[in-house]
């Protein structure tokens, strides 16, 4: 097969995919779908390369009748074992948030499982870790309360964002700060409008359980932001779309529009958030009328750049890349594919790339000074 053909070919494939997830997203109906065991295999390996392989597994079950046998028991595996991560994740949430409240801890829990129940199928979403933020008037005891509730060990937050540690079989992340902004002023603004977010919090049910997370306009702010920084820095899964398209559509009676718009200009991301919003609508299926924003022909140009990044890297930027092995080298192609990044989307945060650039440049700096040094040792 030529190269044209091949083209033609997987952007077919991309197209179907996004048929799938808008189906599994909205409920949507699929019209004489084809499900034969080359396009299952096909789609299945694409979208495990987005993370959402089980989110289309749902989808296809409605279809089960089109599919073969193996396929359709590939599809119930992946679909029953995300099921049971996903359960076991929201009885770690839960138990984590009875311990927050027994001991008059200021917490909220961000992004993953937070979001993942305003899906249809909550349980179809891919799981990751939990993310807790703690109030700078508890982080001085929140270890000895995970040590004590949990026996787990966790390291002083003092200079890192956050430290990681395992609670009941799931990775936890606990932070001191949500996010790590390049411009001064960016950062001190993002700080005031979230110094509020532990007495004005919204809940979310899980196992029953009422679990504290971000009010309805921060939390988006956060999911995107979260989304946009890593696309810029490594790549971005399809999932993470899907989260911001669940968010906004489940949220969109309480999102403050006109305090969502004030943020992003005050940060800078205003043209970034509209450029992922026509990605969100163009491809994801969100209803335009739902988006908080008016979308101008400026936002659309970024969609292909934007897709084909999310196609090439794959989630959190893991795939196509030389060398895979952590390390210098590896710190120094994503210090590459940053460089990239930044000049194909950087009048969408034009501020942020160039506080970030410098930083980026010295960590390359710093690596490469290293990597010479040991070369020099050992010559």
């Amino acid at each position: 097969m030529d190269s044209k053909k091949r083209n033609k070919s997987r952007q077919l494939l991309i197209e179907t995919l996004f048929v799938w997830i808008r189906a599994a997203l909205w409920n949507q109906q699929v019209e004489n779908p084809v499900l034969t065991p080359e396009v299952c295999l096909r789609l299945f390996h694409l979208s495990k390369f987005q993370t959402v392989h089980s989110l289309i597994a749902s989808a296809w079950l409605k279809y089960e009748d089109r599919m073969s046998r193996n396929d359709k028991l590939r599809a119930y595996f992946v679909y029953k074992t995300i099921k049971e991560e996903n359960e076991a994740l929201n009885n770690s949430i839960e138990k984590i948030a009875v311990a927050m409240e027994k001991h008059n801890v200021e917490y909220v829990i961000v992004k993953g499982q937070t979001v993942g129940v305003y899906y249809p199928a909550p349980e179809a979403r891919i799981p990751g870790d939990i993310d807790i933020f703690i109030s700078s008037r508890d982080l001085t005891r929140i270890a000895n309360v995970l040590k004590e509730e949990f026996g787990a060990d966790l390291s002083p937050l003092n200079t890192h964002r956050h430290q990681s540690t395992e609670i009941l079989g799931s990775v936890v992340e606990v932070h001191n700060r949500l996010v790590d902004l390049n411009s001064s002023k960016h950062r001190r603004y993002w700080d005031k409008i979230y110094s509020n977010c532990f007495q004005q919090f919204e809940t979310v049910e899980i196992n029953g359980m009422p679990v504290r997370t971000l009010d309805a306009t921060l939390n988006v702010l956060y999911v995107f932001q979260h989304l946009y920084f890593h696309l810029l820095v490594m790549g971005i899964g399809l999932r993470q779309l899907a989260d911001l398209a669940i968010l906004i559509n489940s949220l969109k009676d309480q999102i403050d529009k006109q305090g969502l718009g004030k943020h992003l200009q005050a940060l800078g991301l205003y043209e970034a958030f509209c450029a992922i919003g026509w990605v969100l609508i163009n491809k994801m299926g969100l209803d335009e009328d739902v988006f908080p924003f008016i979308i101008e022909e400026r936002h659309k140009k970024y969609e292909k750049n934007i897709i084909k990044e999310i196609f090439k890297h794959g989630n959190f930027g893991k795939y196509n890349r030389k060398i895979n092995r952590i390390g210098k080298l590896h710190t120094l192609e994503t210090a590459s594919i940053f460089i990239y990044h930044s000049f194909l989307f950087f009048r969408l945060s034009p501020r942020e790339i160039l506080m970030m650039i410098p930083r980026r440049l010295s960590i390359c700096c710093n690596v490469l000074i290293k990597k010479l040094f040991s070369c020099f040792k050992h010559s």
